[in-house]
Formats: C-alpha cells, sequence, structure tokens
C-alpha cells in the first residue's frame, strides 16, 4: 500500500491476517485512491485515518473488533456528495470484497450493515454500529478551531450548490443530530464529547439561521 504509514499499512494487513483471509489483489490501493479523490475535502484519506486511530484507543468497547475494522475502512470508500446512496455503495463494495476473499455470507452481511449505519438516522445504534457510528461522528466534539475547519471542509465538498441550498440542507442534518436525546451512543464518547458537540452543532446552526435572514 504505497504512501501509506508504515503502522496503517502494517494494520491492514495484520487485519486480514486475523479475519484469516487474503483480500483481492488490489483492495487496499483502491481504497486509498477512493478515499485521495481531489473532490474530498474532509471525507479523505486523514478522515479514515484519524478514525481507525481513534478506534484503536477504544477497541475494547468492541464484540467484534475486526468487522468495526474493517467497517472503518470501507464506511467512506463511495463518497459523492451530490449523492444519497454512498453507505449503501460502500456497504456492497465491502460485501463483495469480503465474499471475493472467501468469508461467509454473515460476516459479509455484519460489515455491510455496520457500514449502512454511518448513515446516522435519527434512532441512536446499538452494539457495535454505536461505536462505528461514534467514531464516525468524532469531529463534531472537536474544539472550535477544528471544528471550523470540518465545516470549511464539508462546505467546499458541494462547490456546485448554491449557498441559500446547502445552509437549508446542513441545517437540517444539524436538527436532526441536535434532535437526538444523545449524539453518542457510547458512554466514553458521551463523556468526553457529548457537550462539546451539542454547543458546536448550536452555534453553527445559529450561524446558518442568521446568515439566512442576512440575505433575505
Amino acid at each position: 500500500m504505497p504512501d501509506l504509514p508504515e503502522r496503517d499499512a502494517a494494520a491492514w494487513h495484520r487485519l486480514w491476517r486475523d479475519l484469516d483471509l487474503q483480500p483481492p489483489p488490489g483492495l487496499g490501493d483502491q481504497i486509498l485512491a477512493a478515499y485521495d479523490d481531489p473532490k474530498r475535502h474532509y471525507h479523505s484519506r486523514q478522515h479514515l485515518l484519524d478514525s481507525l486511530r481513534r478506534f484503536q484507543a477504544v477497541r475494547g468497547l468492541a464484540c467484534e473488533p475486526l468487522h468495526v475494522e474493517l467497517a472503518l475502512w470501507f464506511h467512506d470508500a463511495v463518497y459523492r456528495a451530490s449523492r444519497s446512496d454512498n453507505e449503501e455503495q460502500s456497504a456492497l463494495w465491502a460485501s463483495r470484497s469480503l465474499l471475493e476473499a472467501g468469508a461467509d455470507t454473515e460476516v459479509a452481511d455484519t460489515v455491510a450493515d455496520l457500514i449502512r449505519a454511518t448513515r446516522h438516522d435519527p434512532e441512536v445504534p446499538e452494539g457495535d454500529a454505536a461505536l462505528l457510528c461514534d467514531i464516525d461522528l468524532a469531529i463534531l466534539g472537536a474544539p472550535r478551531r477544528a471544528y471550523h475547519r470540518y465545516q470549511r471542509a464539508v462546505r467546499a465538498e458541494y462547490p456546485g450548490v448554491p449557498e441559500i441550498l446547502y445552509r437549508k440542507g446542513r441545517a437540517r442534518i444539524l436538527r436532526r443530530l441536535l434532535g437526538r436525546e444523545r449524539i453518542y451512543a457510547t458512554e466514553p464518547f458521551s463523556r468526553r464529547l457529548e457537550r462539546r458537540a451539542r454547543a458546536n452543532l448550536t452555534r453553527e446552526l445559529s450561524g446558518l439561521a442568521g446568515q439566512e435572514e442576512g440575505s433575505a
């Protein structure tokens, strides 16, 4: 896996070895090439690597850590800002790859369902899906400066969307997350990040509303 830090390349090979499977030829490079698409400003290789490193810190919380780790590699493997089926397409890619590698259907389906959970539907997930989603949403609880960088990066992924439409769509997502009883389903993430995530989302939502009023 060229251009990947040694520890991450080693983790990829160790993961498949622990699964007792041999990945399809070139799969790792294909995944990295997808994350390296220049149209990605947040859902990039850096997001992938950040997610994998966060997982290592909470690995002991997973019931099936190998499945969660593989789901993280694939969770944004397909990402086009204009589409609503990215998670489904990423899940299907993971499932096909596992079946090609000789995994049984149950494993392929489990990993695919974990990836589908990152649609972040209103219902808070449970089990390993909860851990995966909390890792994916960890950026929401970042310090203010890092959160602002995240905001700008996400906006850059929608260059052709008019500002007013982007604000409405983004506000819809923020309200959905704030409407949950808990943004984070697992205790470690909720304890460390819940309060700051709600402050960040509320601040962003207020800013979006202010911009709409200013353009009215």
